[in-house]
């Protein structure tokens, strides 16, 4: 059901190849749906990018990508494709029953949403040394195994079993992600990634999966021939050279980045680096290039502060290149911002730098004092400077109830503005500071709905304002049953002698004063005891109650915005001191080199 572009007008469907793009799976549905097409094949640039013909046919530049003959559209994304040709094309073929079609929903976004992150990943991490350059290569090399063994193993291993136990459950059905005897969409998704793993991650893949991609190589029209010509690897997901595949997080991309071994890399910074006024030692021992900004620094004070600054410059090092050095120093290239690298060089090189902090400070302040030194001690591991840098956040957002008292208790109180909040919120999301965010959501779910319906910069994603949302209706329930509790169902005190408390109004006049109030404040003190018109005895009950009430729902604050428990954010981050963990959603810092 196959043409080669321009052999004939019957094609239904033009099938745009860009060599080394994941163009399998489209092919194998087109044959089983016995849709006739076309292929059109487009060759990348010297720079390993698409071809400029290619933005002609879908704005992005992206492969692969169909064209619909008899609608003219262009559409590209591999799961929007697949959707779509079973939608027009298949005629209830390869639709889910009504038993599998949630599975067939999760494993139809899973498949290029989780799953292939992890292969992503590991693919960087195995071929990042190789593409290095030269002078970097002896130390990339191990500190990219490492961050593979730490955060992508066991995630893939985790994968693996996940999979493995879906297919046993199916199998008896007939072995397709769905269940039933026809693959459905998740299927032809899952295709390409399932065979990758089983080449980079087959210490993983268990009998299930190497089965399940047994069956798929088997089908008919899966092994039917493609065209002739010179081989193509993209068109065989079955070839062990998985490196040319050029595995991204999405599908291929005109203006790919070069790597890090295209002859510019280890040239252009020469032409466009200078060096940083401040931070270039005439003693120095290593220059290293932060965004186009050369410091020449000193590789054992670096060491004595950074763990893996320490591991970098312990391994031996081959003789550099010329283009490799400047004033004798080898050159180390950075991928991180400018400004957050001289804030780690001056916090590193003035042992006062901390010290000379003023305590009333502001929020805003203290943010832009700790955020780029928060980022690079959690990175390269320089554990002093990422606990000062804690314990000012913690100034601000209080981990206790005892700290959050004296927070309270300071006179002016002190105010934040929403922005400096969820900015707040953001960086200990981003850089594991876990311990922090209760408080932070807490003053989140105070703010007005107009201001968390915005969506400014550096605000928390919709999902964390959800959860701030849902919240907010917890924090007013924690004010009635809770904190607050003494208004709305008032109680006497077991020693009260005063007939006239029996009949007191004015614990629900209070309440109604408390429940009024734009936004819940479970935490809040309350003060004004004269006005419930009650005995000492029973303001002293009152008081009791509401004490008891404020530190339960501090305990419970966690639990209210979906963190687990304070002693799980406490080990979470404690565990994060240790070794740093990588996000699931990459940071815009990348690890070194």
């Amino acid at each position: 059901m196959m043409t080669t572009a321009g052999e004939g007008s019957s094609a239904k469907i033009i099938l745009h190849h860009l060599d080394n793009a994941r163009s399998q799976r489209i092919l194998w549905l087109l044959e089983e749906l016995g849709v006739p097409y076309e292929i059109k094949m487009y060759k990348r640039t010297t720079l390993k990018t698409a071809p400029p013909e290619l933005s002609k046919v879908h704005a992005l530049g992206k492969a692969p990508v169909i064209t619909d003959v008899e609608t003219g559209i262009s559409l590209a994304e591999s799961g929007a494709i697949i959707e779509y040709l079973i939608a027009k094309y298949g005629s209830g073929r390869f639709e889910p029953t009504a038993n599998g079609m949630a599975d067939n929903f999760y494993f139809t976004h899973y498949g290029e949403g989780t799953l292939q992150q992890l292969l992503v990943n590991r693919f960087r991490f195995r071929t990042f040394a190789d593409n290095a350059p030269t002078i970097s290569k002896v130390f990339v090399k191990p500190i990219m195994e490492k961050m593979d063994k730490l955060f992508v193993q066991p995630e893939l291993e985790r994968n693996a079993d996940f999979l493995e136990k879906h297919l046993e459950k199916v199998k008896e059905t007939g072995w397709w992600f769905a269940g039933g005897e026809h693959p459905t969409a998740a299927d032809f998704v899952m295709s390409f990634t399932l065979e990758v793993l089983c080449q980079r991650g087959s210490e993983y893949v268990g009998p299930n999966i190497k089965e399940w991609v047994r069956r798929l190589q088997a089908r008919p029209a899966y092994k039917r021939p493609l065209p002739s010509g010179p081989p193509d690897p993209a068109m065989s997901p079955t070839s062990p050279n998985v490196d040319s595949l050029e595995l991204a997080a999405s599908e291929d991309r005109c203006s790919a980045c070069p790597s890090p071994s295209t002859t510019s890399a280890s040239t252009d910074w020469k032409l466009m680096a200078s060096q940083h006024p401040d931070f270039w030692f005439r003693d120095g021992s290593i220059v290293l290039c932060v965004d186009k900004t050369l410091f020449r620094v000193h590789q054992t004070i670096l060491g004595k502060h950074s763990e893996v600054f320490d591991d970098m410059f312990s391994i031996p090092q081959p003789t550099a290149e010329d283009e490799d050095m400047v004033e004798g120093c080898r050159v180390v290239m950075l991928h991180d911002a400018k400004d957050d690298f001289v804030d780690l060089l001056n916090a590193i090189y003035d042992p006062s730098y901390f010290d000379d902090w003023p305590s009333d400070a502001d929020l805003s302040q203290v943010l832009t004092f700790v955020s780029g030194i928060l980022k690079l001690s959690t990175k390269y591991l320089i554990r002093s400077f990422r606990q000062r840098c804690i314990t000012l956040l913690t100034s601000k957002f209080p981990t206790t109830f005892v700290d959050y008292v004296a927070k309270s208790n300071r006179d002016p109180p002190e105010k934040y503005d929403s922005d400096s909040v969820m900015r707040a919120a953001v960086l200990a999301q981003e850089n594991n500071v876990p311990e922090v965010l209760p408080y932070a959501y807490y003053c989140i779910a105070r703010m007005s709905p107009r201001r968390m319906l915005q969506q400014r910069p550096h605000d928390v994603s919709w999902k964390e304002k959800t959860v701030c949302l849902i919240g907010r209706e917890r924090l007013r329930m924690a004010e009635m049953t809770l904190s607050y509790s003494f208004l709305l169902v008032f109680q006497r005190s077991a020693t009260c002698e005063s007939y006239l408390c029996a009949d007191a109004r004015g614990p629900h006049a209070e309440w109604h004063v408390v429940d009024a109030a734009k936004a819940p404040n479970p935490l809040r003190k309350y003060t004004t005891w004269s006005r419930l018109n009650v005995c000492n005895a029973c303001v002293a009950h009152c008081q009791s109650q509401h004490q008891k009430g404020r530190e339960e729902v501090w305990e419970r604050l966690p639990e209210m915005f979906e963190l687990g428990t304070w002693e799980q954010l406490k080990k979470q981050q404690g565990m994060g001191d240790a070794s740093p963990r990588l996000k699931t959603k990459p940071s815009r810092h990348s690890f070194p080199l």
